[in-house]
């Protein structure tokens, strides 16, 4: 009984590692994904460039707004 619970139990978690991987395919080409982020982030630093001058820190603060979104949502689909 112990073993039939094992490999059922088994076989269900590689069915849904194998089924996860599916939905875990990338939507967009990893150059097209860079590329796509950082037209973004330079777009935000130069439209802040201004406020940069005064504050230089909030340079890490802008790349953590458009970096760690991007970053998360990555993580998530490979988990």
């Amino acid at each position: 009984m112990n073993t039939l619970f094992k490999q059922t139990l088994t076989a269900s978690i590689l069915s849904t590692m194998i089924a996860g991987t599916a939905f875990a395919a990338p939507s967009e080409a990893p150059p097209d994904f860079i590329k796509r982020v950082a037209d973004g982030l330079i777009s935000r630093l130069k439209a802040d460039h201004a406020k940069l001058q005064n504050n230089p820190a909030l340079v890490k603060t802008i790349v953590r707004q458009n970096l760690d979104p991007m970053l998360i949502h990555k993580r998530l689909l490979v988990l």
